[in-house]
Formats: structure tokens, sequence, C-alpha cells
């Protein structure tokens, strides 16, 4: 089963009442600016705390980068109104780049129950620690670590991992995974992903040198077969 989460904000709200009224989104508190419309058109909503992206603008501004950026204690105050909404799930507080270890006791700080926590294993990070995650929460986010432009989703080195996976703990581990960005490979596993929507005037179908169908052009296929679907 393939779900697609569309991150949040698109603009301007009318595009995204209008396309994604009874669709899975994800909300950010980094930025927060369409959760009240999130809330009343989502079917399945999926909220992260921003970490990865305050660590992503440190790093493009060259300064440093601490957790203290983005409190839990800040995002569990954030989730409390919502949390309990039954199409609600979060994405668990981690701290980009560090050892697994750290993460894990990151995990014990959460405080709402197990089935509405989706904590994060970074694909360098050790498959056993995965195995555990996917044994305790009924879905775990997958983060590839690769540099966005040099190796993006989908590189050579992302499907090595993959396999990897695959090899350790089975064919079945996508079932009950969310691949954080994972438009680029969208129809290459039953993954449950994110991606970002800004409307976007047609395109040419192109493919990579590899084969896969580039992320752009997925993304578009994607739209307008559901809308293709929902006319019928």
């Amino acid at each position: 089963m393939t779900d697609i989460h569309h991150v949040t904000p698109i603009t301007p709200n009318a595009a995204l009442i209008d396309v994604c009224t009874g669709r899975d989104l994800l909300v950010s508190m980094y930025r927060p600016d369409q959760l009240a419309t999130v809330l009343e058109i989502g079917r399945l909503i999926i909220t992260d705390h921003g970490n990865f992206s305050t660590w992503i603008a440190a790093m493009k501004a060259a300064r440093e980068w601490s957790e203290e950026n983005v409190p839990s204690a800040t995002y569990f105050k954030w989730l409390e109104p919502f949390i309990w909404r039954p199409n609600v799930k979060a994405i668990m507080p981690d701290i980009p780049g560090a050892p697994s270890q750290i993460n894990d006791g990151q995990l014990l700080d959460w405080p709402f129950p197990v089935e509405k926590g989706m904590p994060v294993y970074h694909m360098d990070g050790p498959i056993a620690r995965f195995g555990r995650l996917l044994e305790k929460y009924p879905r775990v986010c997958m983060g590839w670590i690769g540099d966005p432009k040099k190796e993006p989703v989908g590189c050579d080195a992302y499907w090595r991992r993959v396999e990897e996976i695959e090899r350790e703990l089975g064919l079945d581990v996508w079932q009950q995974t969310h691949m954080l960005r994972g438009v680029a490979v969208a129809f290459d596993r039953p993954f449950r992903r994110s991606r970002r929507q800004q409307p976007r005037p047609k395109r040419p179908s192109l493919r990579q040198p590899h084969g896969r169908v580039a992320r752009r052009q997925v993304a578009r296929a994607s739209f307008l077969r559901r809308q293709a679907g929902e006319k019928a």
C-alpha cells in the first residue's frame, strides 16, 4: 500500500484545500502555518518537530546547532491539544547526526502512548537498531543520510543500504516503514512517504540515467492519476 504525505505549507491556502482535502498530510512545528487547516481537511496526519529543518538552516548559515534549538518539551506542549485525534501521529524528537545511543535516550522522554509516536532510524545506524524499533513501534520513520545534492534518496549507495536491510530484516519490513523524503523511490518499495508539493506547470516525462523516474515527474504523474480517478 502506498501512502504519500504531502508536506505543508502548500500555498496559497486555497490550493491546499482544493488539492489535499481528504489526503495524507505532514505539518512541522518549524512551519505550522497551516496546522488548523490540516487538522480540518487531512485524512492521516503526521507532525514533525523540526529538528532536521533547523539543523539544515544552521549548516547553511555556518552556525552551530544544538538540540536546545527545538526543545522536546516545546514540541510536546505543541502536540498536546491535537495528538489525541485518532488520525494524528507524531515523529518523535531525535538529534541529527547523533549516535544511536543518544537518540534512543531521546525516545525515553516521549510522554504520549507508544502508538502515537514514530521514531526515526537514520540509515547509517546499526540495522539491529532498526529491527528493535520495528518491534516496539507500529510505524518507524527511516531517513537517508547522504548529501541531498551528491547522494540523494534513490542513489546507488541508498539502494545498497536498502538491500543490506532487506537481507537482515526481510522484505516485509517496508510495510511498517515511513520513508522520509521518499517520493523519488515512490514505486520501488511499499513505503509510506512524505513529499513536498507546490503547484507546478506540466512537464514532459524524463528518466534519470539509472532508469528510475525523476522525483518531480513521479510526483506530477501521481497527482494527475489521482485527479483522473476522482473525476471518473
